[in-house]
This record gives structure tokens, C-alpha cells and sequence, in this order.
């Protein structure tokens, strides 16, 4: 799903998946996305 928003004109624009991707790569956008995110959790502590 993603979604896009302008609040100055309250524009929004929503998209939604009808069909799951392979699990394959949902594991992978999840494993890309930790791994940014780790970082910037561990410099925060």
C-alpha cells in the first residue's frame, strides 16, 4: 500500500495491492529495512 498526501491542497492519492508478492521478497524488503533501521535505533540509546 502506499499513499501519498499534499496538505496544502489535500490531495491524496492511495494505492492497494490486490495480489501478495512471494514471500521471498517481502523477506527480503524486511531484512533491507532493519537493516537501515538498526543503526539509527542503537545510536538513539
Amino acid at each position: 500500500m502506499e499513499l501519498l498526501m499534499i496538505d496544502e491542497k489535500r490531495i491524496r492519492i492511495a494505492n492497494y495491492a490486490t495480489e501478495m508478492p512471494e514471500a521471498k521478497i517481502i523477506k527480503q524488503k524486511l531484512h533491507k529495512a532493519l537493516a537501515l533501521l538498526k543503526p539509527k535505533l542503537e545510536n538513539n540509546v
